[in-house]
């Protein structure tokens, strides 16, 4: 049995939380192929098609995914839809939102098609409930098909964490004041930003510190040799920021780093610090800075949650369920 997945991006990040980096794993589980397709989908005809048994698009946007989808709807293979985000509803300050918003009438229709749509968190699948009745909760996971399942035993030293990309240059606006003001008083801990640095960051106090977006293997390889020991999630409060996934636990746990982030749904996790508001995100960062929680205590308990309930080759068997309900 073939099956084949479909992302906008084959080796990017979203890929590695719920296409490519779950095939694997999952085409061992099933006893299948799995192939994966990127870029230009419009390619494919029904000569590289009539193979596969089943056809899962990963965040399916474009209209020449839509006609794709309806394509393969002639000939009865199964269309299972994957996203990880509410890109029906994004700020406008995002900076996909004028290309996602111009094709918003493509997301819905692709909706409609899908035999069953997974999601990443309860809420985005509330979200999406609308527009399909079909849709099941997939969290994202630790790929422990990949990485030993193992806290990094680097030495921690002083460095707190950020990691992201441009899409969170509001969130990271939202809190300049509080980050800033961290830098001025903990002049001797660094403050390192993987994948994005803007501009409003004060640098004169000489702690500021970027690493460039890489490749998710080189990326989680210089997480873990971090020693970093906590990570802080700055996010403003919206829908869309609600619906988005724990991935920044996940990593920050692997790396040995406790987490600091909202008091969202999402994010009331075992091990994580949680903040209600901007006074409570400067006081759990000092807090952590001067000793007054041990961050040990809270990673291990991430790690317990994580390696019990969050790892791929756990999670993947919700995707054999999927397969299965729609093969059956």
């Amino acid at each position: 049995m073939k099956i084949a997945f479909i992302s906008p991006i084959d080796y990017d990040s979203c890929s590695f939380y719920r296409s490519a980096g779950v095939a694997p794993d999952l085409a061992e589980k099933l006893g299948c192929d799995i192939d994966v397709y990127s870029g230009e989908v419009a390619k494919l005809m029904w000569p590289q098609l009539i193979k596969y048994k089943l056809a899962m698009f990963q965040r399916p946007f474009t209209e020449n995914t839509l006609n794709l989808i309806s394509y393969l709807k002639k000939f009865n293979v199964p269309i299972w839809i994957d996203f990880d985000d509410l890109i029906i509803d994004l700020p406008i300050t995002n900076p996909a939102w004028e290309l996602l918003t111009d094709n918003r009438e493509n997301i819905i229709n692709i909706l409609s098609l899908a035999d069953v749509v997974t999601v990443t968190t309860n809420l985005l699948r509330t979200c999406l409930l609308p527009h399909n009745k079909n849709i099941r909760v997939i969290p994202n996971a630790f790929n422990n098909w990949s990485f030993k399942t193992k806290i990094s035993s680097a030495e921690r030293v002083k460095t707190i964490l950020w990691r992201g990309g441009d899409s969170h240059l509001y969130d990271l606006l939202r809190y300049t004041r509080i980050i800033n003001k961290l830098l001025q008083n903990y002049k001797d801990w660094k403050f390192t930003f993987m994948g994005y640095l803007p501009a409003m960051f004060k640098s004169e106090y000489g702690n500021l510190f970027y690493e460039r977006s890489t490749d998710p293997y080189i990326y989680f390889d210089k997480l873990a040799s971090s020693g970093a020991t906590a990570l802080h999630v700055p996010l403003q409060d919206s829908q869309f920021n609600r619906c988005k996934s724990n991935i920044a636990w996940i990593e920050a746990t692997y790396a040995g780093a406790v987490t600091i982030a909202p008091a969202w749904d999402e994010w009331k996790m075992p091990g994580v610090l949680n903040y209600k508001d901007d006074d409570e995100y400067y006081n759990l960062v000092s807090k952590v800075i001067s000793g007054d929680i041990d961050t040990r205590r809270m990673v291990e308990r991430s790690w317990s949650y994580i390696t019990d309930k969050l790892t791929l080759s756990r999670v993947n068997e919700l995707r054999v369920q999927v397969v299965k309900h729609l093969l059956s």
